[in-house]
């Protein structure tokens, strides 16, 4: 019995190890069905999967003015660029800033703007009392930068808004969302079925994501670095992250077990 004991358990824990590598390696471009033209197909979809990409929601010349923002800030090249204190590495490659100088803010306050009634409308839709946005934050994965780990933004309902200054692809770093996570208990395992899925989406589309939705930015192995501007708005009676440390490590042990069940879960129905 012991012995049996001892073949099993490293066994099992090999199998482990072996779901996880490939749920976490595993790149599957969002459904068609995740996109949505209008405030109202937005709403309908984030409720269901606490997800969306919204087509066209900003324009082009004002994609490019950020971008040029961003560029004057000095986006690192490459994940060996030191970080500093304007420039902050998340994980290794991954870096975040949060200061901006007047010019810069008016060039990111365009795109604001144009999302501003899909703001509205959702927090409208969960019974929000007023919000604000808690959050301008611009994002750079440069080449060879590594996936961050699985996260939510808050604990509670709030909107996170991902703008695009260049096309996310499956290989530059693109941003992995977890469907169906922004719900509780059973509720969430029964609404993930589909798996994890990568949001490539152009410039000019908007990644938009409930606040409990888990999500992480992926390790980028393309050449170019991939620039986004983050928009996060919460109620003021609820202002993230909403969990500390001990929240954040069962948020990603939470996260990662979604993601290799779904994982699992979908190669069995693909070979039936």
């Amino acid at each position: 019995m012991r012995r049996a004991a001892r073949l099993v358990l490293p066994a099992c824990g090999l199998a482990v190890w072996m779901g996880r590598r490939a749920a976490d390696t595993s790149r599957r471009a969002h459904s068609t069905a995740s996109e949505c033209d209008s405030v109202e197909e937005g709403l309908a979809r984030l409720s269901v999967d606490g997800f969306c990409v919204m087509r066209g929601s900003v324009r082009m010349s004002d994609v490019e003015a950020a971008l040029a923002a961003a560029e004057r800030l000095g986006l690192p090249p490459t994940a060996a660029a030191p970080a500093n204190e304007k420039w902050v590495e998340s994980s290794f490659g991954r870096y975040h800033r949060v200061n901006f100088l007047g010019d810069d803010v008016t060039a990111f306050a365009a795109l604001e703007t144009s999302l501003a009634p899909l703001a509205r409308a959702f927090f409208q839709s969960v019974d929000g009392n007023s919000f604000y946005r808690s959050e301008l934050q611009l994002v750079t994965a440069t080449p060879s930068s590594e996936n961050q780990i699985w996260h939510s933004d808050n604990r509670a309902d709030g909107l996170t808004l991902l703008v695009p200054l260049v096309d996310f692809t499956l290989q530059n770093g693109a941003t992995q969302v977890l469907p169906g996570t922004h719900k509780h208990g059973a509720a969430m395992v029964a609404s993930s079925h589909a798996g994890a899925t990568v949001a490539c989406v152009r410039r000019g589309d908007v990644i938009a994501m409930n606040s409990r939705t888990y999500h992480r930015g992926l390790g980028n192995a393309s050449t170019e670095p991939r620039p986004a501007l983050v928009l996060r708005y919460d109620e003021h009676a609820t202002p993230p992250p909403g969990v500390g440390c001990v929240g954040t490590t069962l948020n990603r042990l939470l996260a990662e077990l979604t993601n290799i069940a779904t994982f699992a879960g979908m190669c069995i129905i693909d070979r039936r």
